[in-house]
């Protein structure tokens, strides 16, 4: 009996350490423009009237965060190239949402990435206001 009191008591610890770890988030400045994206047209109205918003599949987004310029990737991961760039304060039309790596800024962690038709591309959803979630776009 002690020596399954042993065993257990000195092996549990060892399993617990044998768990995998989740992959930690990367830091990323997704305001360094790669070379050869290319900038996407937004515009800087909302179009939020009533009549509009229930008759749209998509989501009208805006760009936030302190960056001039943000990426837009051919996949919903920075090792992705950036085929496009979208403007900080511009809105822009999503249509879904993918998981994705997962990206930090300024301590705030976010996984989800959102498709931009316009440019066949993705932008983390870091960067992106609270009108573009799952919730409202739906997963790819």
């Amino acid at each position: 009996m002690q020596l399954i009191n042993f065993l257990i008591t000195a092996l549990l610890p060892l399993g617990l350490l044998a768990t995998p770890a989740p992959s930690p988030a990367v830091v990323v400045d997704e305001s360094v423009i790669e070379d050869g994206a290319t900038a996407l047209a937004g515009t800087t109205v909302a179009r939020d009237a009533g009549a509009e918003i229930f008759k749209r599949t998509s989501q009208i987004c805006q760009i936030i965060g302190s960056s001039a310029h943000v990426n837009c990737r051919s996949c919903a991961s920075t090792g992705c190239t950036a085929t496009h760039y979208v403007v900080q304060g511009s809105y822009y039309e999503f249509t879904c949402a993918a998981n994705g790596q997962c990206v930090t800024v300024g301590g705030n962690t976010n996984c989800i990435w959102d498709y931009l038709p316009a440019g066949n591309c993705y932008v983390s959803a870091i960067y992106t206001d609270n009108q573009c979630t799952v919730g409202s776009l739906g997963y790819c």
